[in-house]
């Protein structure tokens, strides 16, 4: 079945840009609610939990920003960190915070430089990059937003501990440029 076949076949309000848009937001909004609730059911091991390990509130934006409109990919970084604290209490506010700034930056700094330069496969280390230094930069700023740990011990855990994080980003990236935008309605 050709792609023009498939989006017929669909209903006339499915179609609709809006709505497609809407729906594509909570696909994404889905994303980052349940990878990060599913990494919490994985044992702790060391001083790090698989959330910090695997960074799974970074997959949607990622994607999101490789492949969504503006609008979408600004929405999705904002309230990402807030939904998922809406529904399951983590991360607490002031964490959420820092999050929301870091995705944003790492989200938006994507779809810059992928504007910019192109698709390229290290898109996610450049915007990762990008969002330690603007997590770095808050909390130099606004230290209370994570007391716990100092901006230098901020920037040796984001450069340490989510190595498989940014593997599976990488890994991500990889899949995306080999799928082509359309390949669902095929």
């Amino acid at each position: 079945m050709n792609s023009a076949r498939a989006t017929a076949a669909l209903p006339a309000w499915v179609r609709m840009p809006a709505v497609a848009r809407t729906m594509e937001l909570a696909g994404y909004m889905a994303l980052s609610v349940f990878a990060p609730f599913l990494t919490h059911f994985l044992p702790v091991m060391g001083d790090a939990r698989w959330g910090e390990r695997l960074l799974p509130l970074y997959y949607a934006p990622l994607l999101a920003a490789l492949r969504s409109p503006l609008w979408l990919v600004a929405v999705l970084s904002l309230a990402a960190p807030w939904v998922n604290f809406a529904i399951s209490n983590s991360p607490p506010p002031p964490m959420a915070m820092l999050l929301t700034v870091q995705l944003t930056a790492f989200a938006l700094g994507i779809r810059w430089m992928r504007l910019a330069r192109g698709e390229h496969w290290w898109l996610p280390l450049a915007g990762y990059l990008v969002a330690v230094a603007m997590g770095a930069v808050l909390l130099l700023l606004w230290p209370e937003l994570n007391p716990r740990t100092s901006p230098a011990q901020f920037l040796l855990r984001a450069f340490t501990i989510p190595w498989p994080g940014l593997l599976v980003l990488l890994g991500l990236t990889w899949l995306t440029r080999r799928i082509p935008p359309n390949a669902s309605a095929a």
